[in-house]
């Protein structure tokens, strides 16, 4: 009887020990193979555009007729304490004349050579515009123009989260001004294609993402006018949704009126 009872024992230590091992190596099985299907989309995305520690952003706005709020996004865009950036600034044809007044804020602040300014052409969106002109390793900022940076260390924090080379796209909470009030939005975790909803998504939902511009190579079935922006955005993060991070934190402050 004690020898029987002693083999009960050896056998549960054996189970307590192997269990475990078995399912952590299932698990990351199971996560490499989620991993590789993520591919399926494209052919297999090349990490060098991960590899560069310091980071170089690209800004992409889009001028609106409220001159307020797009100095109040510039204002904070030029005070942040991480200073490698860049802003492609678009505008349309019609409103080369209101462009004046934003340009002599710029000047202001002595940034011109900060900016770039582009004319949105009809029959492309502004990332197949934006696309030639960056390098795979530019990390692209694409913010609402209602929106500004909550302090400045936005740009420094982003880049820290860039440094996981498994981070390939971010978006985060925000506050509404006049409410007091913050968001709440949810992570994307474990996604399947057929889980991706255009709607309902936080990435869609965010008011501030941020890519690789390298991914924007990566879309080949994808209308290059300007009112498929948003499906674009959407097929950013089909290609890279096993490598987006949800930072919880408020970045940026978004004014309603």
């Amino acid at each position: 009887m004690h020898q029987e009872q002693k083999l009960q024992k050896i056998l549960a230590i054996l189970i307590l020990v192997l269990v475990p091992t078995f399912i952590l190596k299932e698990y990351k099985n199971l996560t490499l193979i989620k991993r590789e299907q993520g591919f399926k989309q494209a052919h297999i995305i090349d990490y060098e555009f991960t590899a560069n520690k310091e980071k170089h952003f690209v800004f992409s706005l889009e001028h609106q007729k409220c001159d307020e709020k797009m100095e109040g996004v510039l204002a904070g865009i030029f005070s942040q304490e991480y200073q490698n950036y860049q802003i492609f600034y678009f505008y349309e044809s019609c409103c080369e004349k209101e462009l004046q007044d934003v340009k002599n804020y710029i000047a202001t602040q002595k940034k011109k050579e900060r900016v770039t300014y582009i004319k949105k052409e009809k029959e492309k969106n502004k990332y197949a515009q934006m696309a030639p002109l960056c390098k795979k390793t530019d990390v692209i900022v694409d913010m609402n123009f209602s929106d500004c940076f909550i302090n400045s260390e936005v740009l420094t924090r982003i880049c820290c989260e860039y440094q996981d080379p498994d981070v390939w796209l971010t978006y985060c909470n925000y506050e509404v001004d006049d409410k007091k009030s913050k968001t709440y939005l949810e992570p994307l975790i474990n996604r399947k294609l057929k889980d991706l909803d255009i709607k309902k998504d936080s990435w869609m939902k965010a008011h501030m993402r941020t890519f690789y511009a390298g991914l924007i190579h990566e879309i080949q079935d994808n209308p290059n006018d300007s009112a498929a922006e948003k499906a674009f955005i959407f097929s950013v993060l089909k290609i890279g949704r096993w490598h987006v991070k949800f930072i919880s934190d408020e970045l940026t402050i978004y004014h309603q009126n």
